[in-house]
């Protein structure tokens, strides 16, 4: 089989992947087709096996092999005895840096590269009058009812936070009712970092001249959030910003979903917009539409690689990221246990999410998707699947 060539096996039906031209074997695990695939996953066999006696005269194994070749995801070679064996190697992920590999260097008290794992920070900044209390637990959205956090512990954490991979600090709630609005834009413009400053677009509609009036950095962006969909005095508010943004839509019907798709692609102003579902107790069957992954979605993917080996040691939604909320606590994913307070060294903070934590590495190896063939195709696990109370959120017949 070639390098990039997928397989695994489950108890009843096994899957083949080709990475290059994204094609899928699905086929019934017979005994003899699970004796094949067993030698061909031994590493020593280097992805070869050598088809001899009753399995070369097999039928099914033939039927097999022939759908294997047909989407090239290997290739059969006779043996004359004057050739080397084929060699491949099965596609297998060789982690660098594992949890044994941190224990270690904690161990040895030189384990500060463990930071350099940490890409974004997140602080609920100040609350906002058209916040809410539950949207935050599925996505970035403003608070409500909430004390503004301290603007010296805020920066000093991020300088803690340092490393050559953060590249991204969300500051959100409505920051024009902070009472040290400027010093934090002035704090901004001397960063190294790239912020992007959350706010609902009604909280932009009540400060409109204030945004206009301040000379913004070039490390900023703005993102709008909507929880209802735009009206025309949003729209005109829009047109007057010179600053870069982006619009987060929040959908939970399919009509709202129908209205921003049409919004996005009529209006040029929402161009740079995204659509994100919101969970809200009443709306099970929407997301069963929309949100929950189908048989077609996993017949038609096509990851790369890297894709897959990511899914299969990290969560692609949390990993990397931190959350910190107006208590102070600090998150990787606010659904879970805080792993310390803003008054702490990060390097515990991180250490402890990456060796012992909930989030960053959670991912599909739990049931029933660790029974099932399309485990490492699948999304990581999200948001919803905890606010629903979930395992999974899947059509998949397997």
């Amino acid at each position: 089989m070639y390098s990039d060539a997928f397989l695994w096996l489950k108890e009843h039906r096994g899957l083949i992947y080709r990475v290059e031209n994204n094609a899928q074997l699905v086929f019934e695990v017979s005994a003899d087709i699970k004796t094949i695939c067993d030698q061909l996953l031994i590493l020593e066999n280097l992805y070869t096996v050598e088809i001899t006696g009753q399995y070369n005269s097999s039928v099914e194994i033939k039927q097999w092999i022939d759908r294997l070749v047909e989407i090239q995801a290997g290739y059969l070679s006779i043996d004359t005895g004057m050739e080397n064996r084929p060699v491949s190697f099965q596609p297998i992920l060789k982690m660098n840096n594992d949890i044994a590999y941190y224990q270690y260097l904690n161990e040895k008290g030189t384990g500060g590269e463990i930071i350099q794992n940490l890409h974004e920070l997140t602080f609920y900044l100040i609350n906002s009058k058209f916040g809410n209390s539950e949207y935050y637990r599925q996505t970035i959205f403003p608070l409500k009812d909430t004390q503004p956090m301290d603007i010296e512990k805020i920066f000093t954490f991020i300088d803690n936070s340092k490393n050559s991979f953060l590249n991204n600090v969300n500051l959100v709630g409505d920051i024009f009712s902070y009472s040290q609005c400027q010093e934090i834009i002035e704090r901004m413009a001397s960063s190294p970092f790239s912020y992007t400053v959350c706010f609902t677009i009604q909280d932009l509609v009540n400060h409109i001249n204030e945004v206009k009036s301040i000379s913004w950095p070039e490390n900023v962006i703005f993102n709008f959030v909507f929880d209802n969909l735009p009206e025309d005095l949003y729209t005109q508010t829009l047109k007057k910003i010179e600053t870069p943004f982006l619009c987060t839509f929040l959908v939970s019907s399919e009509k709202t979903l129908e209205k921003a798709v049409e919004i996005q692609e009529r209006q040029d102003i929402y161009q740079n917009s995204r659509i994100i579902p919101l969970y809200n107790g009443h709306n099970y069957s929407f997301f069963e539409s929309f949100v929950f992954v189908t048989q077609q979605e996993m017949d038609e993917t096509t990851l790369s690689k890297r894709d897959i080996f990511m899914r299969q040691t990290v969560n692609m939604h949390d990993f990397g990221k931190l959350t910190i909320l107006p208590d102070n606590k600090v998150y990787a994913n606010v659904n879970f246990s805080p792993l310390g307070s803003m008054d702490d060294y990060i390097y515990p903070i991180v250490y402890k999410e990456i060796t012992a934590g909930e989030s960053w590495l959670r991912i599909r190896n739990q049931m029933p998707c660790r029974d099932c063939i399309y485990q490492w195709l699948c999304p990581s696990p999200s948001n919803y699947e905890t606010v629903i109370g979930q395992s999974n959120l899947c059509h998949v017949d397997n």
